[in-house]
């Protein structure tokens, strides 16, 4: 079986490719995944604040 090197280059090229975009967009969703959960965490710690100040009768 005879294989053309210019094949070869353009198919290990666009393997590379979409491996590399695969892993760059995992990254993204694990990032955004992080950040969304520690939005959520201290919007609940700052309404809990709010909520216990309001129930000592303070200012928020």
């Amino acid at each position: 079986m005879n294989l053309d090197p210019t094949a070869l280059i353009v198919a290990y090229s666009t393997a590379w490719l979409l491996g590399f975009i695969l892993f760059v967009l995992l990254w993204i969703f694990i990032i955004r995944t992080a950040v969304l959960s520690a939005l959520r965490k201290h919007h609940a710690e700052t309404q809990a604040e709010r909520r216990a100040a309001a129930a000592r009768g303070l200012p928020q």
